[in-house]
């Protein structure tokens, strides 16, 4: 059955873990043969890359330290985490005005798709302010949310008026009601749609699990040519303090200093931690510039943010996929590394195991217990010598383990975005 389908973000379509599922589910509906558009948040240097026949409509904001153009909404995209890859504003510091142009602008060129294709489903991804909103405003639409785990983390704080919210204009009300009306929401796995059924009280039958995939056409095992290099970590993603990053450095640290020395660590993503900066440069007014940083015992490249090609490459080049993230959803990096044929370390993140077993029976992952945490990705600072050990140990096991030889990737197939795409349609 082919239908119309508009999906719908605040955010930039094409980065972060959620713009890569967005852009991904949206090729997979036009491969299955629906008719589709996109709106979407950008800023007027982003490019859109959705196949041909799929309409964009991008709302665009002012870019940091630039004048407002005509039409643009006066302040930069407001992330879904605090810590996002690009230029960007927090949600707990939208004043009114900035709360009212964006919905403003939003149910504007909504209405404007709407008229053009009529789409038997919208799609929303996040459930948070603009799903409310759309629902409100858009109530004879089939309208469905999708959690990414970020947007829970962000209605936390909004409930418990934590991380900024204290004074912030918005409030829970004018969103939890809303989302309970969509016709269906989905979750990444079953951990999070038990979360999802406890904060915003939504019924068991509303709520569908569906996981997420990731491209065989671009993330899969190649030939080995080069094996005679430094054993080779790697980590993609946003580069910050809640993905664990200054844990991992230290862990490495560790080993090297036991006399560990063969080995590098590669970083790909974006960042805008300050904090960070100045551990991984010696100074906060330092942007990370892709290269070799010369901060640590052992060498780090820095190779910023790439394409899904130019990682997949990078994946190819490396033995070992690390992610000490103290928060996520369904993490796309982990399948993605797994299919190059990385082995894989990463936090026993809630849901991630079971999802991971059930899909991949063969996975290969191992998994670090995590620290105590303080808040949702905030881990308690008297738990961190502990959980570096583990890390560290299982940093080690991957060293001697493997030698370097690249693994025989387990069997993912499950995970395919047509498979993802199929559930959205058919639910």
């Amino acid at each position: 059955i082919n239908m119309n389908i508009l999906s719908v973000t605040t955010q930039k379509p094409h980065s972060t873990g959620s713009g890569t599922y967005l852009t991904e589910v949206v090729r997979a509906f036009h491969r299955q043969g629906h008719r589709q558009a996109v709106v979407a948040g950008i800023y007027h240097t982003d490019a859109a890359d959705f196949p041909e026949g799929v309409d964009f409509y991008p709302v665009y904001y002012s870019a940091p330290e630039s004048v407002p153009r005509e039409g643009e909404l006066p302040f930069p995209i407001p992330g879904m985490s605090d810590n996002m890859p690009y230029p960007s504003s927090l949600y707990s510091q939208l004043t009114v005005r900035n709360i009212e142009d964006l919905e403003e602008q939003f149910i504007q060129r909504v209405q404007e798709a709407i008229d053009a294709l009529h789409p038997d489903i919208i799609l929303c991804h996040h459930l948070f302010l603009l799903t409310a909103v759309l629902r409100k405003n858009f109530p004879t639409q089939r309208i469905y949310g999708l959690c990414h785990g970020s947007d829970l983390r962000q209605l936390h704080n909004l409930m418990t008026r934590s991380a900024g919210y204290g004074t912030s204009p918005l409030d829970s009300e004018r969103i939890i009601p809303e989302i309970q009306k969509l016709d269906q929401v989905f979750a990444l796995h079953q951990q999070q749609k038990k979360t999802i059924m406890d904060i915003y009280g939504i019924p068991s039958r509303k709520v569908s699990v569906i996981g997420t995939g990731y491209n065989d056409q671009i993330f899969h095992q190649a030939a080995h040519s080069d094996s005679n290099h430094p054993f080779r970590f790697i980590y993609a993603g946003k580069i910050c303090r809640e993905k664990g990053i200054p844990e991992l450095l230290k862990a490495l640290e560790c080993i090297s200093q036991e006399g560990h020395s063969d080995f590098e660590l590669h970083l790909a993503g974006g960042c805008s931690d300050f904090k960070l900066r100045r551990i991984l440069t010696g100074s906060s007014e330092k942007e990370l510039i892709p290269g070799l940083l010369a901060s640590a015992p052992f060498p780090i490249y820095y190779h910023g943010l790439l394409t899904q090609d130019r990682l997949a490459e990078l994946y190819r080049r490396c033995n070992t996929f690390v992610l000490p993230s103290y928060f996520e959803g369904l993490p796309l990096v982990l399948m993605e590394a797994m299919a190059c044929g990385l082995q894989t370390i990463c936090n026993d993140l809630p849901g991630v195991k079971e999802w991971l077993t059930s899909e991949i029976p063969d996975c290969n992952t191992e998994f670090v217990t995590m620290p105590e945490l303080i808040s949702a990705d905030e881990p308690d600072p008297a738990a961190l010598a502990d959980y570096i050990s583990r890390l560290k140990e299982a940093l080690q096991n991957s060293l001697t383990t493997s030698g370097g030889a690249p693994t025989v990737s387990p069997d993912t197939s499950a995970a395919s975005w047509d498979s993802v795409a199929k559930r959205i349609v058919f639910e």
